[in-house]
């Protein structure tokens, strides 16, 4: 399932937050930031946050250098920078 499947489904069952783990990436190229960008913008529409589950250190830092940082929820007990 890919987020914006995740994003419908979330829609459908009613639920406020998509998880998107990030323990298997090892960085960002620019289009997963797009898909980031793109994927928070439909989520935003149906009142639904994205939460960024164990991104690591080089990842976390992509999400800031980029601003992205702000747009996101984590849930690996980082505060949002």
């Amino acid at each position: 399932m890919d987020v914006f499947d995740a994003i419908r489904s979330a829609e459908a069952s009613g639920d406020d937050r998509v998880r998107i783990d990030f323990a298997n990436v090892a960085y960002m190229t620019s289009s997963v930031i797009e898909t980031m960008v793109l994927a928070r913008n439909a989520a935003s529409q149906s009142g639904i946050v994205l939460v960024i589950v164990n991104a690591s250190p080089n990842v976390r830092e992509v999400f800031t250098i980029t601003g992205l940082n702000k747009l996101f929820e984590y849930d690996d007990g980082r505060p949002n920078a």
